[in-house]
């Protein structure tokens, strides 16, 4: 496989996989189970387990924080802890601790959109109650009883009725989320017709780029429209697609709904829309071969 690759995004998601050595382009490289930016003092991602990824909550400058956008999106079908150090797990959950401490801190003073820290508070607490559970055997006594004594502490705290006016303020909040939503729409109608470079919302959808022609995914992946076009026919003919490789990526799974590539879950009516453009450029590479 080649170790020099296109852009960031595709090395943040060869990186995911797993799957070589070494890939850089630009400013964005890696080597074995960890992601750098810029250089090996800042690191964005690193493989603690095959499923289990730490990333980086340090910060250091605009362009390495989209870095770490890139690095989120990319392993967002891992199990993730956003912590300071690779392996010391002590100074992890206490990081962990200090976050859902300033959360509740927020909770307690806000007047408005109180749902919203409320639900990070829950989130945080999870995330607290899972890193205890994966690395137990690597904390310290000491910090175990802190975290315990901080979820008794934050229960009692989190006991309260909702006002009238909380409730007003929780209505303007699905309403702000609505229109969110609809927005998110308009921007993907665009980006699959290729009015928009990129797309920010969850939906996973594809487009394909008939200039370089390869399929492009809202994440940011890329693979040859031909390669993609033979996969179709493979799945069309019922033949057992898992395990095989289409560019850098390997599938891991197909349902009769979907198709699990890495961290895309890709519906097949998806797939499925764009096969006749696909099919065209196949067809022009087998006239011109």
């Amino acid at each position: 496989m080649r170790a020099r690759l296109s852009n960031h995004d595709e090395v943040a998601h060869v990186w995911a996989q797993q799957s070589q050595h070494e890939g850089k382009a630009g400013n964005i490289f890696f080597r074995d189970k960890t992601l750098y930016s810029y250089g090996e003092h800042f690191w964005l991602g690193h493989f603690v387990t095959p499923e289990i990824v730490f990333l980086n909550s340090d910060s250091y400058s605009v362009s390495t924080s989209k870095h770490q956008s890139i690095t989120c999106r990319a392993v967002s079908h891992k199990d993730t802890f956003t912590v300071p150090s690779q392996n010391d797990h002590n100074a992890n959950l206490r990081y962990l601790m200090g976050k859902y401490r300033d959360t509740i801190s927020q909770w307690s003073r806000a007047k408005k959109y109180k749902e919203i820290h409320g639900e990070r508070i829950a989130s945080q607490c999870e995330t607290l109650r899972q890193y205890r559970l994966t690395f137990k055997c690597e904390l310290s006594n000491e910090v175990i009883v802190e975290l315990d004594a901080l979820l008794r502490e934050s229960r009692e705290a989190l006991v309260a009725q909702e006002s009238d006016k909380q409730k007003v303020y929780r209505a303007a909040e699905r309403k702000r989320r609505q229109e969110e939503e609809a927005q998110l729409q308009q921007d993907l109608k665009a980006w699959k017709a290729g009015e928009k470079r990129s797309y920010s919302g969850t939906t996973l959808a594809l487009r394909v780029n008939h200039e370089s022609r390869e399929v492009e995914t809202t994440k940011h992946a890329t693979v040859p429209a031909y390669q993609a076009h033979l996969l179709l026919l493979a799945i069309r003919a019922g033949l057992n697609v898992e395990g095989r490789k289409i560019g850098y990526f390997q599938i891991n799974k197909l349902t009769d709904k979907a198709l699990i590539v890495g961290c895309h879950t890709i519906p097949l009516s998806e797939i499925n829309r764009i096969a006749p453009e696909v099919a065209m450029i196949a067809h022009k590479e087998e006239m011109t071969a």
